[in-house]
């Protein structure tokens, strides 16, 4: 189980691949690195090196009370680069790491090749962290074994999947009892502190190629829109795709691979190396 240590806290990543460029995949608030299902293994295929990371506040990395901007993750991203000697990485976002991994081409652009960004529209949503503050309360976690997380899951969430969905959220804790599988304060300060503002302005600054992915249901590219009409973003290398399902482990079906893959263009393999 593979962990890396930098000055800003202990981070628990998953790769494949034994060579090629750095692909780091980074998902979404309340997540973890293993929802990525079959994603890292189809680009390891591929011939890219893959590091799937939980990000700080999830799964088995560390857990801080504060921290939790857009820049806080951002840096989190460039130690664990230099920790694990990547000179150059293609970022994957998902969903609020889709916002975090843009502060980290505009803020760091000689580390990063290409930036994808799956299911993050970039606007603000000033009040959306109260949803989550509130609904977390909701729940009387720890729950004291399986069976008290089953019966209330039950309860809240009768039928599928929306009730494997959900217990995917919780881990055993070594007393046996059940608690989610992340800091509910990171979650709900990440949406906090990162949707106060938008971040369409950040766009011009990107120096390398983006791809923007939008599910099915979203009903427009509010990217698309500012560039056709702002001069500044005429020239970026924006690439747009509406896929189907932008889930975080829904993004491995064959059609995402492919562009990915295009999308990446798989430069020199000593272009990813320290």
């Amino acid at each position: 189980m593979p962990f890396v240590d930098t000055p800003r806290g202990r981070f628990h990543f998953e790769t494949l691949g034994d060579e090629g460029p750095v692909v780091y995949l980074l998902h979404g608030v309340t997540a973890k690195l293993q929802d990525w299902e079959g994603v890292p293994r189809g680009l390891a295929e591929a011939g890219f090196r893959v590091f799937a990371f939980d990000l700080r506040g999830h799964g088995l990395s560390f857990w801080p009370s504060e921290g939790f901007t857009p820049q806080d993750f951002s840096e989190d991203i460039e130690v664990c680069a230099q920790a694990l000697g990547h000179c150059t990485v293609h970022l994957v976002g998902h969903s609020a790491s889709g916002r975090h991994a843009l502060v980290e081409a505009v803020t760091h652009p000689e580390r990063v090749l290409s930036l994808t960004i799956l299911d993050q529209a970039l606007g603000p949503n000033p009040t959306r962290w109260e949803k989550y503050k509130a609904i977390y309360a909701g729940y009387p976690t720890p729950y004291a074994d399986e069976a008290a997380l089953d019966a209330d899951l039950h309860r809240r969430f009768p039928e599928e999947p929306r009730f494997s969905w959900y217990k995917g959220l919780f881990k055993i804790l070594p007393d046996g009892k059940w608690d989610w599988n992340f800091s509910t304060r990171s979650v709900w300060e990440t949406q906090r502190l990162g949707r106060d503002r938008s971040y369409l302005d950040w766009i011009p600054k990107v120096k390398c190629p983006l791809l923007f992915v939008r599910g099915a249901q979203a009903a427009t590219f509010p990217l698309k829109r500012r560039q056709r009409s702002d001069p500044s973003c005429h020239w970026i290398d924006i690439r747009y795709w509406r896929a189907r399902d932008t889930r975080c482990g829904k993004t491995g079906k064959r059609p995402f691979f492919t562009r990915l893959f295009r999308f990446c263009d798989r430069p020199p393999h000593s272009d990813s190396h320290a």
